[in-house]
This record gives C-alpha cells, structure tokens and sequence, in this order.
C-alpha cells in the first residue's frame, strides 16, 4: 500500500462501487469509491444488496500483494473497523458476526464483501446509516437507532483509521479483538459450506482464521468459508441482506 490514504471518488449513482473500484486497480490505482446508490450493489454468496440514498456504500482498491495469512484475516480486519468506526462516532455498541456482518440487537448494521485479484484486492463495505434498510424484521439503520441523523463522512474516516490499525496489528491481537466483540462465539450456528453443512456451536477462531465449531457429535470442525446461519436463542439469523 502507499500509505495511509486514497483517492476518494464519490459518485451520484452506480452500478456497483465493487466493480468501479476493480477497474482502478487494473490501472494500478489505490482509491476509495463512494456511492450515493447503487443499482446492482451485492453482498456475499452475489445476494443483492439494496444500497439506497442516506446509506454509507464503499469500495477500496488495495494493490498490495498480502501475505495469504494477511488474506485470511482480511474480514476480520475489516468488520473490526467497521464496528469501531460505528462506536467511536455513534457509542453503539454492536456485534459481528461470523465471518463479517455487523449486527445491532440481532438485526444487520452492516456487512462486508472481499474480492481478490491477483494483483488486488476490494474490499466493499456497506453500513445502513441514514437510510431505511428492507426486512425490517433482520436489519436496521443508525438513524433508526439513534432518532437522528448520523455523519456518513465521519465513519469513513474513522473506518479508514482503524482499518490500518488494526491491519499493523498481530494476528492473535486480530483474533483476540473479534473473538471479544463477536456475537458468534458460544452461540448455536449452522454453517452450510460447498461440501456439507455443520451444526453446533461456535467456540473461537483458529489461527489459521478458522471458524472453530463443536459439532453434534462433539467433534471440533474447522472452517474457513461458508454461509453461517445463527440462532439467537429462538429467533434465527442467516445471511439474507
């Protein structure tokens, strides 16, 4: 990376700050894309992700080529500025959840989508801030937290600041910090992976940045990837955006 900054681009409306962020750094060009709205925005397994106008939609474009543990830990590092740029610009106190959503009382704040080129990586991120979000039943917004509304440019910048913090950090000080703020660890969850689907509960991160799972038959289960559905005592949370 170059430093600590971008080139900030801010757009009216977009199909996808993913996709322009990619073009920039085809062109070798590190750059923080923000959109007003998004018509095709997408969150993780290509679910649609409304972006309307009020919210805080990003990508950034980082050349560096990381190490594949840095890879690995990319989410977390990422959903851990997420959450603190939230609580040091609004003192709410909210959760992630595995791999990488941010959640308030168990409805979606926020999530994150990473994508990676050989020579790239994006990182997008969407956070419902002003906007009204869609399925009220699983998601909401800081407006809607708060009764007011909230500096959209703050919570850049301060995602910017904890976004090289915590990437300078080591990786069990990463693993230490998520497994304090995540709302996964010792809950009930099923993780349906490309291969099988694992029932049981979540216990902690490995350090290869596994997701550490006591399954039904008391066997510890490692995983890497996969869509994490979460049961909060009797209510369920999954994916949906």
């Amino acid at each position: 990376m170059k430093g600590n900054h971008f080139k900030l681009y801010w757009f009216e409306e977009v199909d996808s700050t993913m996709d322009i962020a990619r073009e920039f750094a085809k062109k070798g060009e590190e750059a923080c894309i923000l959109a007003e709205t998004q018509t095709s925005g997408r969150g993780r397994w290509a679910r649609k992700w409304y972006s309307p106008k009020g919210g805080l939609w990003f990508s950034i474009s980082l050349l560096q080529t990381f190490s594949k543990e840095k890879l690995v830990f990319l989410p977390y590092i990422t959903s851990l500025a997420v959450l603190f740029s939230i609580k040091e610009t609004t003192r709410i106190s909210a959760g992630i959840k595995w791999p990488n959503d941010i959640l308030y009382q168990g409805k979606k704040l926020a999530g994150i989508l990473l994508e990676r080129g050989e020579e790239y990586v994006i990182l997008g991120v969407g956070i419902n801030v002003n906007n009204e979000p869609p399925f009220k039943e699983f998601s909401i917004s800081l407006k809607e937290i708060l009764k007011t509304d909230v500096d959209r440019l703050l919570i850049l910048t301060q995602f910017l600041k904890f976004f090289y913090e915590f990437l300078n950090k080591e990786k069990m000080e990463v693993i230490t910090l998520w497994e304090k703020h995540s709302v996964t660890i010792n809950k009930k969850v099923k993780v349906i992976t490309s291969s099988c689907e694992i029932m049981g509960i979540a216990k902690k991160l490995s350090d290869d940045g596994a997701l550490m799972i006591i399954d039904e038959e008391n066997k510890v289960r490692k995983v890497f990837s996969g869509e994490c559905i979460q049961f909060f005592n009797d209510s369920v949370f999954n994916d949906a955006d």
